[in-house]
């Protein structure tokens, strides 16, 4: 790895209470990153209109650009303000180059402050939500989200909640319930500032404190927000609305907290497991795997298990079963000494090009880094240090702890079975299927 990468995030606060991280990217060419992280996503709406958190960002990002206009600032190319919103947390980014962040500060800065009332914006926004809930509402994954979130997350009420916000609260909004939230989620201590990219020659320490250190804490305690599980007994999700047949074996695990030993063992688990099952339908060429793991409502993790079929397959129930019974195979006799060695020496040579590819030193990824430190508590390291933690936890890991932890990871007790079904999976079918939880 480069030693000319310096990207060791640096993590402070102002007296105030606010955060703010700050990368030196050396090995950056591209613009810097500046971004907004606020603990404000939809489940903070609470008795507000479902899609306000949404609204509040889409809001303050034209309330930014119309500043960056009024001042002559606002360039095609440069100075680019957009966010997203999700269930926990808003974050804004502001692309720039080296000569304009200050503009990028100042916006962020008003962002944090207020979010001013205008008419014609709002009738702008509105318009755009609107469009863009239409579009996503036809996507696959949307209509799978609505069938699979409340399952996993125990909660029936979920998609009340969803980040998007519903069509009729949309077409309601109004400024005094987005002033209402703003007011109420947007403090110092809920939000943190990020500059990332070849600042060498400029002292971010000193316009973060110019911009930020005189805004006023506001140590008014905020509600904890609340998710009401009650735990499914559906084992099974059938969503027939989606256009592609697809299988996925959700893994969760409930209380979660980051643990980068515990994280990367079950990624080098999932992977060899992955792996296995490929090695076994080679011969017929059949299946197409991926692995991916995600945390969500910041204490729930899930590790998912995906399977396409390459061909079409006339009886659905048959390609699924194929899968069930390497799954139960898999479960029941984990996988031979051979096969161990084999997979943990390629892992290793692919996290070893993984953590030594440019990837890294990309702004955006950097960003995400101080994201999930700041909302999900995940640790700080360089790339260098991380690397050899990681390295060092799965060259020692041996065979027999590893076929262990197979059986606890794949218990079915924390598996959900989704599949998607193309309209062609009935009630039939899942009785066919729950032989898995048996």
């Amino acid at each position: 790895m480069s030693k000319e990468f310096e990207g060791n995030v640096k993590k402070f606060a102002l007296k105030n209470k606010l955060t703010y991280y700050i990368c030196n990217n050396k090995m950056s060419t591209e613009k810097l990153r500046l971004a907004l992280i606020v603990k404000a996503g939809s489940l903070m709406e609470q008795d507000m209109p479902n899609g306000v958190a949404h609204f509040t960002e889409h809001l303050c990002i034209e309330n930014g650009i119309e500043y960056l206009k009024e001042v002559d600032r606002y360039y095609e190319d440069n100075n680019i303000l957009q966010g997203y919103t999700n269930f926990e947390q808003t974050v804004y980014y502001f692309d720039c180059n080296i000569d304009n962040i200050d503009d990028g500060l100042i916006v962020l800065k008003n962002i944090l402050l207020y979010c001013s009332n205008n008419n014609l914006l709002m009738k702008k926004v509105k318009e755009k939500l609107i469009i863009e809930l239409d579009h996503r509402m036809k996507c696959d994954d949307f209509t799978t989200k609505c069938n699979i979130l409340p399952t996993i997350a125990c909660d029936k009420d979920i998609m009340s909640k969803f980040p998007l916000g519903k069509k009729s609260c949309i077409e309601k909004m109004k400024f005094q319930q987005v002033k209402d939230f703003h007011d109420k989620w947007y403090k110092l201590k809920n939000s943190a500032i990020c500059v990332c990219g070849n600042i060498e020659n400029i002292n971010i320490k000193e316009k973060i404190d110019k911009y930020f250190s005189e805004i006023n804490d506001d140590s008014e305690k905020n509600e904890e927000y609340k998710i009401n599980c009650i735990p499914y007994e559906q084992k099974i999700v059938i969503n027939n609305n989606s256009s592609a047949f697809k299988v996925q074996f959700y893994y969760l695990k409930r209380d979660y907290k980051y643990n980068l030993k515990a994280d990367i063992t079950e990624y080098f688990l999932f992977m060899v497991i992955k792996n296995y099952i490929l090695d076994y339908f080679t011969k017929n060429n059949l299946v197409m795997v991926e692995f991916y793991s995600k945390v969500f409502l910041n204490n729930l993790k899930f590790n998912i298990l995906e399977f396409k079929s390459k061909n079409e397959f006339k009886d659905k129930f048959k390609f699924v079963d194929k899968i069930i019974n390497v799954i139960n195979s898999i479960k029941i006799n984990a996988i031979n000494e051979n096969g161990f060695i084999k997979y943990k020496k390629s892992f290793l040579e692919n996290m070893k090009y993984f953590y030594t590819t440019e990837n890294h030193y990309d702004n955006r990824e950097i960003i995400k880094e101080c994201v999930n430190n700041f909302i999900y508590d995940e640790e700080l390291m360089t790339l260098d240090n991380e690397y050899e933690v990681c390295n060092s936890i799965i060259k020692n890991m041996y065979f027999e702890e590893f076929n262990k932890l197979i059986h606890e990871e794949m218990d079915i007790k924390n598996l959900v079975l989704v599949i998607d079904g193309k309209g062609e999976i009935n009630s039939e079918y899942i009785d066919r299927f729950k032989k898995i939880f048996r």
